[in-house]
């Protein structure tokens, strides 16, 4: 499988129906072994910030939910008000049980450059679109 390491991250698309999110990489200056769609299915949530518009991803991967997390606590505080993730009782159950029961790993997209973040979805793929050349 072709490296997304220093990959330019061209866009990504939230589909909401679908539950998925795909990132579009493409090589970038060397970096990035072929134009590559990393897809997200089964997604429940999601955190991206400081998008620049020209984010260059140094790489993706599953990591333990307290690694992002935490306690919770200041999870809880931050989005308890929207809802969010929709199907999540803080009174009930922690945001790491509610992962485990809905089946969702949890995903750190890192950057060397711009946007960084996390989702939470069932499952990862990378979807080879063409080689370079």
């Amino acid at each position: 499988m072709p490296s997304i390491h220093d990959s330019l991250l061209t866009g990504y698309v939230v589909d909401g129906t679908r539950r998925s999110i795909t990132l579009h990489t493409e090589p970038h200056a060397g970096g990035g072994e072929a134009f590559i769609d990393v897809v997200f299915r089964g997604v429940v949530a999601y955190d991206f910030e400081g998008d620049c518009f020209q984010n260059i991803v140094f790489g993706i991967d599953e990591v333990p939910v307290e690694s992002i997390i935490g306690d919770g606590e200041l999870f809880v505080e931050r989005f308890r008000q929207c809802a969010w993730p929709r199907d999540w009782n803080p009174n009930v159950e922690s945001i790491g049980q509610f992962f485990e029961r809905v089946g969702a790993k949890l995903f750190e997209l890192h950057s060397s450059y711009g946007i960084a973040g996390w989702i939470a979805a069932s499952s990862m793929e990378h979807v080879v679109l063409k080689q370079p050349g």
